[in-house]
């Protein structure tokens, strides 16, 4: 309907514009907007034409508005389509044109739409611009949470209306599967392995003590059997962490298909590391003078762009932070062309944004 209604309203600017003197404007540079009146009783739709004109005439949005009044309702009388469901046009102060519609059209509206193709609604607004939604993004660690459920529902229904709108829709998972977390993971994986022969063997402090971990060495005693018991240990944990994360991993991609949610990439923090990208993306920083070291640490100088302190892109032991691979998972989103981004993160990543924003 809104846009049965800008034909209307294009085929009545000509003569507005000369009821109000102004034949020297070009009708098809008057923007004004179609929208939904802030008070229902003033009608089903609302066009702000008159403050548009306002801008451009100096005129009062009142007298504007009454004039558009009379040649709106013209231009609905000459035609018979508009007449089919416009049945009131109205001005409310301080200039809103407000049209009430034919209910009988509404309903023929809702018809039209319960019969179309599936193509109905859809536009070119994106013109194919390349746009990026990171979400979801679970650490391989355990199972989704509701949080996780929450930002693959919005994430998975937003991308669907930006491809409906015309944009070049990518959706990515990033998936950390390096650092401390997935060396605890393995290390919790093989403690429970070991349990489950009969070992005494206590799960580190700030291991992964739920109980899916159980059920993942079983699949993983399964697949081995004893095989990993006396192997050398640095390669052993290499194998179970590698079986800790692709195990999690599946499980989290059957919970994502049971909600209609996939992917186009899964991409992996690891593969930062193999191509290089979290040492070229701290160089380009280095040479932007955004790096210093103190504290034996290395320090991006985030403060100069609203952060409330700098951050530590590297601590002393010579480990990245978790800031380090997502500057460089960032930046690679700009190589990759992609002119929107959308990140969905988690109640917990408030704090996240401003320094992330800063790189």
């Amino acid at each position: 309907m809104k846009e049965k209604l800008r034909k209307l309203v294009d085929q009545a600017l000509p003569g507005i514009l000369a009821e109000l003197k102004s034949t020297d404007l070009d009708p098809k540079s008057i923007n004004y907007d179609v929208e939904l009146p802030k008070i229902k009783a003033h009608g089903d739709l609302s066009v702000n034409l008159a403050f548009q004109l306002n801008r451009i005439l100096k005129q009062n949005p009142m007298d504007i508005a009454n004039r558009c009044l009379t040649a709106f309702e013209k231009t609905v009388q000459k035609d018979k389509t508009f007449r089919k469901w416009v049945k009131e046009i109205t001005v409310e102060k301080p200039g809103f044109i407000n049209f009430r519609l034919i209910e009988e059209s509404l309903a023929s509206q809702l018809l039209e739409i319960r019969h179309g193709d599936q193509n109905f609604g859809l536009s070119k607004i994106g013109a194919g611009t390349k746009a990026l939604i990171e979400f979801v993004s679970a650490n391989p660690t355990g199972p989704l949470t509701i949080a996780h459920g929450r930002q693959a529902a919005i994430g998975d229904a937003l991308a669907r209306i930006l491809t409906a709108v015309g944009y070049d829709v990518h959706k990515e998972f990033y998936l950390n599967d390096a650092g401390r977390q997935i060396r605890l993971l393995g290390q919790s994986l093989w403690i429970r392995y070991q349990q489950l022969f009969g070992r005494k063997a206590d799960l580190p402090e700030e291991g992964y003590q739920g109980e899916y971990l159980v059920d993942t060495a079983g699949l993983l005693k399964q697949k081995k059997g004893e095989a990993l018991l006396n192997g050398a240990e640095e390669a052993v944990l290499k194998e179970i962490t590698q079986f800790g994360i692709e195990s999690i991993l599946e499980g989290i991609k059957k919970d994502l298909a049971d909600l209609h949610v996939t992917f186009d990439e899964y991409l992996s923090e690891s593969s930062l590391y193999v191509k290089n990208l979290v040492e070229q993306a701290l160089e380009l920083l280095k040479k932007k003078n955004l790096l210093y070291e103190a504290e034996g640490a290395l320090w991006f100088r985030s403060t100069q762009f609203g952060d409330d302190k700098d951050r530590v892109l590297r601590k002393k032991t010579g480990e990245y932070t978790y800031l380090a691979p997502d500057i460089a998972y960032h930046k690679s989103k700009f190589d990759r062309k992609y002119k929107k981004l959308i990140n969905l993160w988690g109640p917990d990543h408030h704090g996240y944004v401003p320094r992330l924003k800063a790189a």
